[in-house]
């Protein structure tokens, strides 16, 4: 349950951002710290299971939407280091990105082979030549 939930911090930020009429009560006093005070409507849906139900999947609803959002600037902040067009799909981009890890490990291959052969072929030259005394 507790992977699902987002951290107190990232849930300070939901409630400012988006529910700006709520307020974080941070008082030491007392067994929990960081109490919501809600309006008056979610004072009402705290007395129902489907009203609980109802505030915590808005809760997690925001978390998810805040992550997204985050996903979202990363991903754009990978396309413009890499040079790419900002509007390009997710799918595109990690094709090519596949693509080209793929015909990297092979062009590597190739020169690795290249390298065993002509070490190769340098040992056998010089197990050729003549020992000379």
């Amino acid at each position: 349950e507790e992977s699902t939930r987002c951290s107190k911090e990232e849930e300070n930020k939901v409630i400012s951002r988006q529910a700006p009429e709520c307020s974080i009560d941070s008082s030491s006093s007392g067994g929990e710290s960081d109490q919501i005070s809600l309006p008056k409507e979610d004072d009402y849906l705290q007395t129902t299971n489907i009203g609980k139900f109802a505030i915590e999947a808005d809760s997690t609803l925001n978390c998810v939407s805040l992550m997204l959002d985050n996903a979202n600037d990363t991903f754009s902040d990978l396309l413009n280091y890499f040079g790419e067009d900002e509007d390009m799909p997710t799918n595109v981009f990690f094709t090519t990105l596949n693509r080209f890890l793929s015909m990297f490990e092979c062009a590597r291959e190739d020169v690795d082979r290249k390298d065993r052969a002509k070490l190769r072929q340098e040992k056998m030259a010089e197990k050729r030549k003549p020992l000379s005394k």
